[in-house]
C-alpha cells in the first residue's frame, strides 16, 4: 500500500479510515452483518462506527419531493444537537455527496435553528423530556431524527442507535417517520433490531 505524505496526514488517515467504514456500513445495511464488521478492525472506534451507520441511514430514508428540494439541493444537512463524540466522527465524512447533495455536518445548540436540517442527531444522555420538546419542534418538518442510546422507551425518534458487543444496532419507528412525510426502506427495517410500534 503507497504512503500518502500530508501536512495534516492524521486528518487524512482518519478519513480514509472513515470513507472505507462508510462503504462497509453501507453493506452491513445491505445484509452482511457479522462477517464485515470483523473487516473494520478491533480499534475502531464506537464513534466512527455510529458516523458510518448514520451517514448511510438517509440512503435508505425517502423524503417528500417537496422538502427542501430534497432531489436537488446543494448541500444535506445533517445536524448534531448539542455535544458529543460523534459529531468530530461525523465531520470526517463532511463533503461526501449523500442524496444529491454534499454532506454539510451542522453543530446546533438551539431548538429554533432546526428548520434547515435533513436529518438531526440527538446525543447520548439527552433525557426524554428534552428530546420531546426537541421532537414537538420538528413536528411540521420531515427530519429524519436519528438518537443515540436513547432512554426508554425509544418511541420519540425515527432510528435508535444502540451498541452492543462492539457493533452497532438499531430501532426503528417507521410510524413515527410516516407522520413526518418520512418512508424508512423495508431493507432497512429489516435489519432493525427492533421495529415499533412493537
Amino acid at each position: 500500500m503507497s504512503t500518502i505524505i500530508h501536512s495534516n496526514g492524521v486528518n487524512m488517515r482518519r478519513t480514509i479510515r472513515l470513507g472505507k467504514l462508510v462503504w462497509i456500513a453501507l453493506v452491513l445495511l445491505l445484509g452482511s452483518f457479522s462477517s464485515l464488521l470483523a473487516q473494520a478492525g478491533d480499534n475502531v472506534s464506537e464513534y466512527s462506527l455510529k458516523a458510518a451507520v448514520v451517514f448511510n441511514m438517509p440512503l435508505f430514508t425517502e423524503w417528500p419531493s417537496t422538502t427542501n428540494t430534497i432531489e436537488t439541493k446543494i448541500t444535506f444537512n445533517l445536524c448534531v444537537y448539542g455535544e458529543t463524540p460523534l459529531l468530530d466522527a461525523l465531520r470526517q465524512l463532511e463533503g461526501k455527496q449523500l442524496k444529491g447533495g454534499k454532506l454539510v455536518v451542522v453543530s446546533v445548540n438551539d431548538r429554533a435553528n432546526l428548520e434547515l436540517c435533513h436529518a438531526l442527531v440527538v446525543p447520548k444522555g439527552m433525557t426524554n423530556p428534552g428530546r420531546a420538546a426537541l421532537i414537538h419542534k420538528l413536528q411540521n418538518q420531515s427530519t429524519l431524527v436519528i438518537a443515540e442510546d436513547a432512554e426508554p422507551p425509544p418511541d420519540q425518534v425515527m432510528i435508535n442507535l444502540i451498541m452492543e458487543d462492539g457493533k452497532v444496532t438499531f430501532q426503528a419507528n417507521p410510524e413515527l417517520a410516516k407522520s413526518a412525510g418520512l418512508k424508512l426502506s423495508s431493507k432497512l427495517l429489516r435489519l432493525a433490531k427492533v421495529v415499533y410500534p412493537l
